[in-house]
């Protein structure tokens, strides 16, 4: 999927693996960032595509609902441009190269 394809409120599933035919899932971290605007830390939820043995990860990690984007004051994987999805009630940034590794189920 192309990132400027998306469009809020589509869900979202990360695809198969081309060469290994596993299904992806989403996975999901907490990091600390500093935001340059105001010098402080923050903390920020993010997801990345991940495959693997997917026996061990919940079914809501399979699909998000992708909320759009921002323009934010800290850097994220080189790119301040984040986008923002839905993921088991959480909201998680996602840089667009991550998009190489999901597609549109709607």
């Amino acid at each position: 999927m192309k990132v400027l394809d998306a469009k809020s409120g589509m869900i979202l599933a990360p695809s198969e693996n081309k060469y290994t035919k596993i299904k992806g899932f989403f996975a999901l971290a907490s990091t600390t960032v500093e935001n340059f605007s105001n010098k402080k830390n923050e903390e920020i939820n993010i997801a990345y595509v991940q495959w693997g043995d997917n026996s061990k990860i919940i079914p809501s990690q399979l699909m998000g609902i992708y909320m759009g984007y921002e323009y934010s004051d800290f850097w994220l994987s080189g790119v301040k441009k984040h986008h923002m999805i839905l993921i088991d009630g959480i909201l998680c940034k996602l840089n667009g190269y991550e998009f190489r590794y999901i597609e549109s189920v709607t």
